[in-house]
């Protein structure tokens, strides 16, 4: 049936409480002005013959929704799936990428911005007027987009390189293909990925809000971290995977860019 202002439009425009009760419209309290247009008098009656089928009781109101959860509360992520499905999106590969990652939540998140280069990068906030310079704030040379932020970037690019990843065709909107190199794993490189681009994001945040210069070696040693706290996130078996994560960033070798 849906909404009653939706349906009633004319009725609606004509009504002095908007907000009131069905039970005071079932006792034929309808609180609406004097006089009324033809069309308001034509919805008024056809809701009236509504009224008269409905019955109210004393039991509770009891409100179902098949996309709360056990406890009855809603959230997000049964919402988010419903719409993917609805847009034939849920098979997509920044889906797939996205969301069948096993990065902790807010990297997935993060990842969904990122694929989607909705990042609120300096070349963002200059377009929505938040910024007046744009310019990326660790090369100095360009707009900071997120491409520019996740592989153009000359610290960025060193950074791939020490992990022997050739990111000169990286593109955030399809990162997933990406050309692996032969030291990293094959299981869960989508996670390695994330991974990186995770902690080149919060050493950008270092670089803006923290004043701190620009460093491989403390680059490194975050991605390190983070690749052994991950861990926990792989099967008993799949240990071995971070295990040779951490083989990739040598921290201790890295002179500080």
């Amino acid at each position: 049936m849906g909404r009653l202002s939706e349906r009633f439009p004319a009725l609606y425009s004509h009504a002095t409480a908007p907000g009131a009760s069905v039970r005071s419209a079932v006792q034929g309290e309808l609180p609406l002005v004097p006089r009324l247009t033809a069309q308001a008098t034509t919805e008024l009656s056809e809701l009236q013959g509504i009224i008269q089928h409905v019955r109210l009781t004393e039991v509770s109101d009891s409100r179902i929704c098949t996309l709360a959860g056990r406890d009855n509360v809603l959230r997000s992520s049964p919402v988010y799936h419903l719409a993917a499905s609805a847009l034939h999106d849920s098979d997509s590969l920044h889906y797939s990428f996205v969301w069948r990652n096993r990065a902790p939540p807010r990297v997935q998140f993060f990842g969904w911005l990122l694929v989607q280069e909705r990042i609120q990068c300096k070349a963002s906030l200059e377009k929505k007027g938040i910024v007046e310079d744009a310019t990326w704030d660790i090369c100095r040379r360009t707009a900071e987009t997120a491409d520019h932020l996740i592989s153009q970037c000359s610290f960025v690019r060193q950074f791939w390189n020490m992990l022997k990843l050739d990111a000169t065709s990286m593109k955030v909107a399809q990162i997933w293909q990406t050309a692996r190199p032969d030291n990293v794993p094959s299981l869960h490189y989508d996670c390695f990925l994330l991974l990186c681009c995770w902690n080149i994001w919060k050493h950008r945040h270092d670089v803006v809000f923290r004043s701190m210069e620009p460093s491989l070696h403390r680059l490194l040693i975050a991605c390190l971290d983070d690749a052994r706290s991950w861990s926990c996130r792989l099967r008993r078996e799949e240990k071995k995977v971070t295990e040779s994560w951490c083989q990739i960033f040598p921290p201790c070798n890295t002179a500080e860019a």
